[in-house]
């Protein structure tokens, strides 16, 4: 059951694709199959462009939104390189599948096409809290953003156009929501290219890009105390229960302190492997 945006029943036990969009050649159907129900179509660059327009629709069997786009800048010289069709499909009130993806581009494509992923979104909902899991992040990604208003915190990891993103955000009051934006690069490097292949994001190793650990408390207060002092502990002292990443540069730069045995495995990660083994496709 779906509440305020969340699957209750896969808080903390399954991960699932909240976005899926892929690139179709083929020849589209004259009429619209009955896998699902249009709402309306429209100009991208304007409502009367006949350029690049976009259908929006739903899939019959769960609601689930459906859009496709086309136009005519996608003939020649681009009819090679560019898909004809451009579909997404999100959850909504369903977990997404691949039944739902292929019912939906059956419906407007002939039999015969050829689909390709471009973009899929890995998502996790766990009641772990939110500055726990920004806390012992840690990332070879060159950018890392973290941002607070009023809706709450939320962290980046990668950029908008990286192969790959994580994202980490107040989903509701208790549930903190993770999420890998997966491109083109990496699907290609993890053999996903249809939409069945997106199974394979079980078993994908992600956990090479970010993973979790955590500073055993007390050793490393008595290793801190040994290398500071005044300021520089209650500094140290305030990184710990912070940015377990920002303390561990901190203590390799600052003051040479080897902190491999001073991290273990955060039960984060741990949690998320767990769901991700169970991913709903």
């Amino acid at each position: 059951m779906r509440l305020n945006g969340i699957f209750e029943d896969f808080v903390n036990k399954c991960s699932f694709v909240d976005r899926a969009v892929l690139g179709v050649w083929g020849d589209r159907r004259r009429v619209i199959g009955d896998g699902i129900e249009i709402i309306r179509n429209a100009g991208i660059a304007s409502p009367t462009s006949p350029y690049a327009r976009v259908w929006i629709a739903r899939c019959r069997a769960t609601g689930n939104p459906v859009q496709w786009k086309y136009g005519k800048y996608l003939q020649t010289p681009w009819k090679n390189k560019l898909a004809p069709f451009q579909f997404t499909m999100r959850t909504d009130e369903a977990p997404l599948t691949c039944a739902q993806l292929n019912r939906a581009i059956g419906s407007v494509v002939c039999n015969g096409s050829r689909t390709l992923v471009s973009l899929a979104e890995l998502t996790f909902d766990t009641d772990i809290p939110i500055r726990a899991v920004c806390r012992d992040v840690f990332t070879k990604a060159r950018v890392l953003r973290e941002m607070e208003n009023a809706a709450g915190m939320t962290l980046y990891i990668g950029s908008p156009r990286s192969p790959w993103q994580m994202r980490v955000y107040q989903k509701t009051a208790c549930i903190t929501r993770v999420e890998f934006v997966l491109r083109t690069p990496v699907l290609r490097a993890l053999n996903i290219n249809q939409p069945q292949d997106l199974l394979l994001l079980r078993t994908a190793n992600l956990w090479k890009l970010v993973w979790w650990r955590t500073f055993a408390p007390v050793p490393t207060a008595v290793e801190i105390g040994r290398h500071t002092s005044g300021v520089q502990t209650r500094a140290c002292l305030a990184l710990l229960r912070r940015s377990s990443r920002s303390l561990d540069r901190l203590l390799r730069a600052e003051y040479t302190i080897p902190t491999a045995r001073l991290l273990h495995d955060s039960s984060i990660e741990s949690t998320l492997r767990q769901m991700q083994d169970r991913l709903i496709w």
